[in-house]
């Protein structure tokens, strides 16, 4: 039920990004931090394969702890660091860019971008919002 529910939304979300305007950047620094995923999964995932899980005490146990370290991801803004978005193709990038509007220049400093798409210095890239300093991207493509 829930790999339905993701597939819906995978669509849902790709048909929100196209319909939107995104927010266009230059990237003046990039940092990869794929590591993310392999901290999660050893920090968490691996020792909780420890359970029994033929005791349902137990089992409801893990259930729990489940609950509280997505609780704890979502509310640190930490949920990019999942490892099924590496499962899934995915890269997180740390950058800082800017972008000019009229006669200033706006700087993001230091924001998440996920994207499956690879991105490096001084490429131009589109952003949607999802929280605070965290984006989904695509590496704009221009069309000549």
């Amino acid at each position: 039920m829930f790999l339905i529910f993701g597939i819906i939304y995978c669509f849902y979300f790709d048909y929100k990004f196209k319909g939107t305007a995104p927010l266009q950047i230059e990237v003046q620094e990039i940092k990869n931090v794929n590591y993310e995923h392999i901290l999660f999964l050893t920090t968490y995932i691996i020792p909780l394969l420890s359970f029994d899980i033929s005791n349902i005490r137990y089992l409801l146990l893990l259930f729990l702890l489940l609950v509280i370290i997505c609780a704890i991801y979502i509310q640190t803004n930490l949920f990019y660091a999942n490892p099924t978005l590496a499962l899934l193709g995915y890269h997180i990038y740390e950058m800082t860019g800017s972008r000019k509007k009229e006669l200033e220049t706006e700087t993001y400093k230091n924001i998440i971008v996920i994207t499956k798409t690879n991105i490096s210095l001084n490429d131009e890239v589109q952003l949607l919002f999802l929280s605070d300093n965290i984006y989904f991207g695509r590496k704009y493509e221009h069309i000549d």
